[in-house]
């Protein structure tokens, strides 16, 4: 039987754990391929590859109004008045993984070169939608890497 038990995880940015929301808080995404591929003519096959691959997407769910939704106001903020002197963020993703044994292996994530990729949303309602006391942050990083261990 083969087991994961998941749990305890840790998002760093900047060298800051963050205190996160609610439901999916963290998630890093590759939009592109690292390799293009394509076939020819006698089934030759052609491969190129994408340095677009190794951009990462990190969407995170911050408490609104929370140190950590400050300090990225602050980045963004800094950002906007000058991108070229701006000080790119690095981060860190770590999942930790049981086996059901007591042995933990962690799924690591690191993140170079990062910036906030847009705006955070914002909305009000009267009904009780929790939504509006969230803040979702879109940063954009040059570079990720996975490595288990």
């Amino acid at each position: 039987m083969n087991l994961t038990l998941t749990g305890k995880d840790t998002i760093i940015i900047d060298g800051r754990t963050l205190d996160l929301g609610d439901g999916d808080v963290a998630q890093v995404a590759f939009s592109n391929n690292l390799v293009e591929v394509t076939v020819g003519k006698n089934a030759n096959a052609l491969f190129a590859e994408n340095a677009t691959g190794n951009m990462a997407v990190l969407t995170l769910r911050v408490p609104r109004g929370n140190a950590d939704d400050k300090y990225l106001n602050s980045k963004l903020a800094a950002q906007r008045k000058d991108l070229p002197g701006f000080v790119v963020m690095s981060g860190s993703i770590k999942k930790r993984l049981g086996d059901g044994d007591g042995n933990i292996l962690v799924d690591t994530y690191t993140l170079q070169g990062g910036v906030i990729q847009r705006m955070p949303d914002v909305k009000e309602n009267v009904a009780g939608d929790t939504e509006q006391a969230i803040t979702v942050w879109t940063l954009a990083f040059a570079n990720g890497e996975r490595v288990l261990g």
